[in-house]
């Protein structure tokens, strides 16, 4: 029996790479997912999510600037 990755993580690669890679998993029949890490921004975030990657992994949250988020909490029986 051959051991295959459930996932494999493409750090740094650009969106373009990424289809290219997603065009050679798909070829060769790759039943685990490739997801895409390592540069994605809210700039660039649209690119990387048109390849058709299955998920994205970023960390800039964490260097990103704040934003002000709002969130209401309502009992369900309140809800319209």
């Amino acid at each position: 029996m051959r051991a295959q990755a459930d996932i494999i993580r493409l750090d740094k690669f650009i969106p373009e790479q990424i289809i290219e890679c997603l065009e050679v998993a798909q070829q060769n029949q790759f039943s685990g997912k490739l997801i895409a890490a390592g540069g994605i921004h809210q700039e660039n975030v649209k690119e990387y999510a048109a390849t058709g990657v299955p998920a994205l992994v970023t960390s800039s949250q964490y260097y990103a600037k704040p934003a002000d988020i709002k969130v209401v909490l309502r009992p369900i029986n309140e809800r319209g």
